[in-house]
């Protein structure tokens, strides 16, 4: 999916693709920000090879706007991925994928210039680099985390644990979600906000990019589900609630 680029292009590019572990790590505490009890994901840089290809591939991708030259394509975020199948997860309804797991890439491309960004699915040499097509782009390896940190706590109270929602965001340092006169540098941490459901409550998390660091922003929150008046009780038919 086209996703319209931030113009703080220029502030970001200052900051590394993967996110640093911040200086004051949250405590892991309700409703306040949530440690993750996992191992870090130890940083790989992404391989020039990929990096190229991912580039051209942006580049060559332009049908409907102005030409990109490739040096214009910068590389904003990155992340070392395992795809379900031979498609990287994005194959179509008459498509044959293999179902075997695929080590590979996900990577975010931009025009320099203020363009959009896009993200980028590969194999693990780049031969194979595919635009992706799915409205959220979490990273699977990201996810994973989100859900692991939900079970590790406990708190979820359904059995369908899955991510709804996530969008790619640009954090300060203290990844959005700060105490109160806590000051937080504008660093421009490049990371995801990411919301995930047991079918009965959901939790909104904001993270670095590879889900080192991720913090609870909204404590336990009940769905929203509305109930048509037929199939309510007799007494809350009659007198909804207000």
């Amino acid at each position: 999916m086209l996703k319209a680029f931030a113009p703080a292009l220029s502030a970001i590019l200052l900051v590394s693709c993967v996110s640093p572990p911040l200086a004051n790590p949250p405590t892991d505490s309700l409703p306040n920000p949530v440690s993750l009890p996992l191992p870090d994901v130890i940083e790989i840089p992404l391989p020039p090879d990929i990096e190229t290809q991912v580039k051209q591939a942006y580049a060559n991708e332009q049908p409907n706007e102005q030409p990109v030259a490739e040096r214009q394509v910068t590389i904003l975020r990155f992340s070392r991925e395992t795809w379900p199948d031979s498609c990287f997860g994005l194959g179509q309804p008459a498509e044959a994928c293999l179902f075997s797991l695929t080590e590979g890439w996900q990577v975010e491309a931009a025009d320099a210039t203020g363009g959009n960004s896009r993200f980028y699915r590969t194999d693990l040499t780049g031969d194979s680099v595919r635009l992706s097509t799915l409205e959220n782009n979490l990273p699977p390896s990201v996810g994973d985390r989100i859900l692991q940190t939900l079970r590790a706590r406990a708190i979820a109270e359904g059995t369908e644990l899955s991510i709804v929602s996530a969008e790619p965001q640009v954090w300060d340092s203290c990844l959005g979600v700060a105490a109160e006169d806590e000051i937080c540098a504008q660093i421009g941490i490049l990371g995801w906000e990411a919301t995930a459901t047991d079918t009965r409550s959901s939790w909104t998390y904001h993270t670095d990019g590879l889900g080192n660091t991720i913090v609870l922003h909204s404590a336990l929150e009940r769905l929203k589900m509305t109930i048509p008046p037929a199939l309510r009780p007799p007494d809350e038919a009659t007198h909804p609630a207000s």
